[in-house]
């Protein structure tokens, strides 16, 4: 499944505390605030993309964590800072994702 065709990452508009005053298009269930501008979520495809976002943020851990740790210490500081910031992204989207799955079982937008 591959969900990425279900996500329309746009690279302006309010994010943060604005987010919550925007109109969404139909097509759309909610929308993310990201580093890099605002993902919107389509209708029936939330749940799916809570689930990638979790399974890629648990691989990136794994890969991090137990026997992989002596090889992530090995990379230079910024590779390590790096990569860091990708697992607190994607546990923040992660995190982001449970309203707009709810909204989207329920029929309704964010």
């Amino acid at each position: 499944m591959h969900n990425e065709m279900k996500v329309n990452t746009e690279h302006c508009g309010p994010t943060g505390s604005e987010e919550k005053n925007t109109v969404l298009p139909p097509q759309y269930v909610g929308r993310i605030g990201t580093p890099h501008g605002a993902q919107y979520v389509d209708r029936g495809a939330a749940l799916d993309h809570a689930y990638m976002r979790s399974k890629q943020l648990s691989s990136l851990l794994l890969l991090m964590s137990g026997e992989g740790v002596p090889y992530f210490r090995l990379l230079n500081i910024n590779a390590q800072d790096s990569l860091l910031a990708l697992a607190r992204q994607l546990a923040t989207e992660t995190e982001a994702m449970f309203d707009i799955v709810i909204a989207d079982q329920d029929g309704g937008a964010k």
